[in-house]
């Protein structure tokens, strides 16, 4: 789910509250409208792509803590956000990070065979030198077995998206009692 998506979806949620309260100091923060100057669709992916942002260097999304405050202020600039939407943001640019640091791995990392290769095709939007750490961390042998032992389990998996014989809709039931 895009940030466009989460926040159209928080934005219809609070209309519809709204009206039904009439409350009208909410009214004034729900008229807030997306700022779509130079937008191209996915702002959650812009946002994991900021090297001062999200840089790559981390390993690990929880390993991010001071900077998380710096997202946020970045993205109450560009919409109107009630602090309860806080971590949905957190979990929609999680998900944009790992998929961009997934893109560099798949095109610039397995594509060539030596450092050198790597070097002289890394894209433009990333620092040399965070492209350099990120390259020795997927370079350790350690690393390396993870990845491929985690490549295994998902090939294992019959159906990716399922829980087994219990449905989704179940499980959340059960979770909300």
């Amino acid at each position: 789910m895009s940030l466009d998506e989460y926040f159209k979806r928080s934005r219809e949620q609070l209309e519809a509250e709204e009206s039904e309260n009439e409350e009208l100091d909410r009214e004034q923060e729900v008229e807030g409208e997306i700022n779509y100057e130079n937008d191209d669709g996915d702002n959650s992916m812009e946002v994991a792509r900021m090297s001062d942002l999200c840089p790559l260097t981390y390993t690990n999304w929880k390993a991010i803590p001071k900077k998380k405050k710096t997202i946020w202020a970045y993205v109450n600039k560009r919409y109107i956000v009630p602090e309860k939407g806080q971590k949905d943001v957190y979990a929609i640019i999680n998900d944009a990070w790992r998929r961009y640091k997934w893109l560099i791995k798949k095109n610039h990392f397995t594509k060539y065979r030596n450092l050198r290769e790597r070097l002289k095709n890394r894209p433009d939007g990333i620092l040399e030198a965070h492209f350099k750490k990120l390259m020795t961390y997927w370079r350790y042998e350690a690393i390396r077995e993870i990845s491929h032992q985690n490549a295994k389990n998902i090939d294992k998996q019959k159906w990716r998206h399922r829980a087994g014989s219990i449905s989704f809709a179940v499980i959340r039931e059960r979770l909300s009692k």
